[in-house]
Formats: C-alpha cells, sequence, structure tokens
C-alpha cells in the first residue's frame, strides 16, 4: 500500500533502523504498516467497523511486527520513546478514517499472529 508521506516521515523519526539486506528505511516502515494492516484485517475478522478495537487490543498487530524485527529483516530496530507514541497516533487515526477504503485494499491478504487472544 501507499502510506501518507507525513506517516512514513512520523516513523521515520520514532525508529532507528539498521536493516538486514540494505533496503531502504521509508520501504521497511512500509512494510511494516502492511503487515501491521494484515494482522488487523484478520483480527477484525474483515470487519472496518471494528478496526479500533482490533489495533488497540492487548499485544497489539503493530507492536508484533515491531517485535518480530519487521519479519526478520532488520538487524537493529529502536524505537524512540518521545516520538513513537506520536507517529502510532497517527497511524491508528489514519487507520481509523479510512478503515473501508483500507480494509478493501487487503481484503484476503488478513494475517493471523499469536495476539494472545486467540
Amino acid at each position: 500500500m501507499t502510506w501518507p508521506p507525513e506517516l512514513i516521515t512520523a516513523f521515520s523519526q520514532a525508529l532507528v533502523i539498521e536493516p538486514e539486506n540494505g533496503t531502504p528505511k521509508d520501504r521497511l516502515i512500509a512494510a511494516m504498516l502492511d503487515a501491521a494492516t494484515r494482522r488487523i484485517v484478520w483480527r477484525a475478522d474483515g470487519d472496518p467497523a471494528r478496526v479500533e478495537g482490533a489495533m488497540r487490543s492487548p499485544y497489539t498487530p503493530l507492536g508484533s511486527v515491531v517485535g518480530d524485527g519487521i519479519d526478520g529483516r532488520v538487524k537493529k530496530l529502536t524505537l524512540k520513546g518521545d516520538r513513537w507514541k506520536p507517529a502510532v497516533d497517527a497511524y491508528y487515526d489514519y487507520m481509523e478514517k479510512n478503515a473501508a477504503a483500507i480494509f478493501e485494499a487487503f481484503e484476503g491478504e488478513g494475517e493471523e499472529y499469536d495476539d494472545s487472544l486467540s
């Protein structure tokens, strides 16, 4: 998916990333958001009306992707605490405002993960 540049910038400022294979930071951030969104779609059973709870429940989709090192694509991934929350809030806001279109774009791509609830 093509994410808004301001969202990519917010996460770029909120993360220290050392790529595993030289992938540009912006592409890794987009991959992180794509993976988290696929997990949100799965957790919401494809229903955009359930986006808010699917993003914020325990062991969040975004947190799981970060914890996985963006599917093992980074050597180092460090959160900048003062900038992380505003970036996450911007992502959640964007997801909530555009849930129907985003869920349509990710239809059939929901990605199951261990969310400690299943």
